[in-house]
């Protein structure tokens, strides 16, 4: 054999021998208990340059280690000493070529049973995760170090995942303002808990960090879960949209959200502030039920719906949620227009511009605190609208079913100052065709009024000094009549109520 060709046969054999060599290095890091050994050694090395706090990983699995692999019970516990991040598996596929070029681009990863918990300790002014992963990059005038974190198509399954931030209110807390909050107390204070049970969530991308800007972008293609946002659940049967967030700005576009009977699109930013968070979102929805929407108030009918547009907005002095375009009906009421509460300290209502026609007294009676001395339906219309300090009102309504064995007909129209509990009244003006004075009874039972009145009324005043004029008909039970012309005021409550008339009768019918 000439020496060429042996030369050529012996390049061959080294060349095989290093192929040989290399496949079985691979088999040897990729197939055997050994190998994964040396893989977990690895990824937690890898890790723990960028994570800041204790890893934990059980044990590496896969079908090999070029292609990708599975980390057994693995877990985060942040700087504090408190839980992150802890899952039974997560499969992770990836190029081997992206991970040797710097970039850690992962495919079709997978999260099974995953709790994450994302809290602000009371007295701390960043997020775990933040401490978790800390930013490191160097100054504006420093050349970039941030590399491409990338998740193409990450599915949870399972998973929990539990927000905690400060409770911190400005005055003491009275028991009816936390009765339906979740809250834990922590060395430092009180924190208010969200908790999100069953998730199960497809990301389609998450860009975790970027050499081109700074922040993170979570793309979702669908979620699912039951949410305690308060103490009863919200149920989320889907939601898709996008979730940015950068510096202390987290905003969202949420174009699908469904819960059971609710199809709505949700779009806004929360600012992080230190002391409190600064919210706007947009709530638009096409198809609202009062059945989930009951975990924000108990009281809120089982049945009806309509549609809203909502805005949610932080205020000086508490939280603005604006209804606008409201179109809500239950069983015996139709309501239309727009409204605003504003909780805080206080809680008051502005920007009101509302009809409804009918209105079931019943209804107002399970929302409202204090309930209403009478029951039936108001079958008419009721408009309000105006500011709190003069609120235009008017109405034409008839009560039915109130328990006084007669309907009684009313129509109004005046100007209502209802920023303190005790309501004030002026040009107010009743046409009134047939009152039962067993409802006013209902209202100031003191008076032991009897019978019925039909005419005309205008009043002003407060409830302890009520002045009225006007020309009434009453009529007893007994078929007795008399009309009154004239005027007077009601002074004071209960016993010490005091009222002065001037009045011109005729006829008068006496009853003993």
């Amino acid at each position: 054999m000439s020496r060429p060709l042996r030369l050529a046969g012996y390049i061959a054999i080294g060349v095989l021998s290093g192929l040989l060599l290399a496949a079985g290095l691979i088999f040897l890091l990729s197939r055997t208990d050994w190998g994964m050994e040396r893989v977990r050694g690895f990824a937690v090395s890898w890790l723990a340059e960028r994570v800041d706090g204790e890893l934990r990983i059980g044990r590496v699995s896969g079908p090999g280690l070029l292609g990708g692999v599975v980390l057994h019970d693995f877990g985060i516990i942040d700087p504090k000493g408190r839980p992150f991040l802890a899952t039974d598996s997560i499969e992770l596929n990836y190029n081997i070529r992206t991970l040797l070029g710097g970039s850690v681009v992962l495919n079709d990863v997978a999260l099974y049973g995953p709790e994450i918990v994302l809290e602000q300790l009371p007295g701390d002014t960043a997020w775990n995760f933040e401490y978790v992963f800390p930013d490191n990059s160097p100054g504006e005038d420093a050349p970039s170090t941030r590399r491409l974190i990338l998740f193409n198509d990450a599915v949870i399954h399972d998973g929990t995942a539990t927000v905690r931030m400060p409770l911190e209110p400005d005055g003491p807390i009275e028991p009816s303002d936390t009765a339906r909050m979740i809250i834990d107390r922590l060395q430092g204070g009180l924190a208010r808990v969200m908790r999100f049970e069953d998730l199960n969530a497809r990301l389609n991308r998450v860009i975790w960090e970027s050499p081109i800007e700074p922040g993170r972008l979570i793309e979702i293609g669908s979620l699912q879960s039951r949410a305690f946002l308060w103490r009863d659940p919200l149920l989320i049967e889907d939601m898709g949209g996008t979730i940015t967030m950068r510096d202390t700005i987290v905003a969202f576009d949420l174009p699908e959200v469904e819960l059971p009977a609710t199809r709505a699109s949700v779009i806004g930013r929360v600012l992080l502030n230190e002391g409190g968070n600064d919210i706007d979102i947009r709530v638009e929805a096409s198809r609202v039920a009062f059945s989930d929407l009951q975990f924000l108030h108990p009281e809120i009918p089982e049945e009806g719906g309509g549609s809203v547009l909502l805005r949610v907005q932080s205020q000086p002095k508490g939280i603005l949620w604006l209804a606008q375009d409201a179109r809500l009906s239950t069983p015996g009421t139709s309501v239309a227009g727009s409204f605003g509460v504003v909780t805080g300290d206080t809680l008051y209502f502005t920007n009101v511009d509302l009809r409804a026609s009918p209105l079931d007294v019943d209804l107002i009676e399970s929302i409202l605190p204090g309930g209403l001395p009478v029951d039936g339906l108001l079958v008419g219309t009721v408009e309000v609208r105006g500011p709190l300090s003069a609120l235009e009102t008017s109405g034409d309504m008839r009560l039915t079913g109130s328990g006084t064995g007669a309907d009684s007909e009313i129509a109004w129209r005046g100007v209502l100052d209802v920023r303190n509990r005790s309501v004030a009244a002026r040009s107010f003006d009743a046409d009134v065709r047939h009152l039962e004075l067993a409802l006013v009874a209902a209202f100031a039972p003191e008076l032991k009024m009897k019978g019925s009145v039909s005419g005309n009324v205008q009043g002003s005043g407060r409830r302890d000094r009520l002045n009225f004029t006007g020309m009434l008909e009453h009529a007893s039970s007994d078929g007795g009549r008399s009309v009154f012309d004239g005027g007077g005021s009601i002074e004071g409550g209960g016993r010490s109520r005091r009222l002065d008339l001037t009045l011109n009768a005729s006829p008068v019918t006496i009853h003993d």
